[in-house]
């Protein structure tokens, strides 16, 4: 068998999966009657070795303050997963973790979307290019880092609810670290309103619908 490399989770010891809920905005949306939280939490939850936590929210013993450092509870490494992506499945994490574990050290990977929109570059109010959708991803989830990155993310991100800002943790994640995109299914697709909240459930339901049939 393999030794994993320095990024790697290490055997037998929980990887610390965060759900960061602010209490505002999607995270307080409902898909299939549930929050979008909740979907997340039960992904992270169900990925052996991964002590799945929710940041914010209630008390409960799942629960980690906003305030309260995360560095001493992650060991083998750290899953941040955003309920903004609430159908990010389990099967989908595990695939990121083992990616993470065939790596080299200083690794990190962050699920991603393929782009569809047209991007237009624009100086001075006037569109000056058409950029290549090809050389561009979305940012979805999870982002998955390595034990050996724990620290220095720590030092500039030091509080649980510091971590809620995704975009900007895998900025700085790229200053520490080699940062590995990985297309993640559609159903993982970022919400960012009520109607791609619908959207998405309808998809959801129509893909079970067909795999009935």
């Amino acid at each position: 068998m393999p030794v994993p490399g320095p990024s790697a989770p290490l055997e037998g010891r929980s990887v610390l999966g965060l759900v960061v809920d602010t209490g505002r905005g999607v995270a307080r949306m409902r898909l299939h009657g549930r929050s979008l939280v909740a979907h997340a939490f039960d992904a992270l939850a169900t990925v052996p070795g991964v002590e799945a936590r929710v940041v914010g929210g209630d008390r409960s013993p799942s629960g980690l303050a906003v305030d309260e450092p995360w560095r001493p509870r992650a060991d083998a490494g750290l899953v941040l997963h955003d309920p903004g992506c609430p159908l990010l499945g389990a099967e989908t994490i595990t695939r990121c973790l083992q990616a993470l574990r065939e790596g080299p050290p200083a690794t990190v990977v962050v699920g991603v979307r393929p782009v569809t929109d047209t991007i237009k570059e624009v100086v001075d109010g006037a569109v000056v290019h058409t950029i290549d959708r090809a050389a561009l991803a979305a940012l979805a989830a999870p982002v998955v880092i390595g034990p050996d990155l724990l620290d220095p993310l720590s030092a500039r991100f030091p509080r649980a609810g510091d971590l809620a800002d995704l975009a900007h943790v895998v900025q700085t994640l790229t200053t520490l670290g080699t940062v590995v995109p990985l297309e993640v299914p559609s159903s993982a697709r970022r919400v960012s309103d009520e109607f791609d909240v619908e959207l998405l459930e309808c998809l959801h339901e129509l893909r079970q619908t067909l795999r009935e049939r």
